[in-house]
């Protein structure tokens, strides 16, 4: 098959949205429909303010020690608690 011929025929693609975070994204979505999580936000915002908070953490440099690493781990993990919490 040449490219051309390739081409030609026209195929849906999923996005990669679907592809990467398809999921992830029903797994927000069942939490929320659950009452689990809040339902204040889209599945996708929620990748992205949890996504947003990781950007944060990486912002200050690397860790001095396991302890510094663990204590940043946690203070996200609280933060997307409280940001979630019905």
């Amino acid at each position: 098959m040449r490219w051309y011929q390739a081409i030609a025929r026209v195929v849906p693609l999923q996005s990669c949205r679907e592809v990467l975070l398809g999921e992830k994204l029903d797994g927000i979505a069942a939490a929320q429909a659950e009452g689990r999580i809040v339902a204040d936000f889209t599945p996708l915002d929620v990748v992205r303010l949890v996504a947003a908070l990781t950007q944060l953490w990486c912002m200050t440099g690397a860790a001095r020690d396991a302890a510094e690493h663990a204590a940043r781990r946690a203070t996200i993990m609280r933060a997307v608690g409280r940001l979630l919490r019905v």
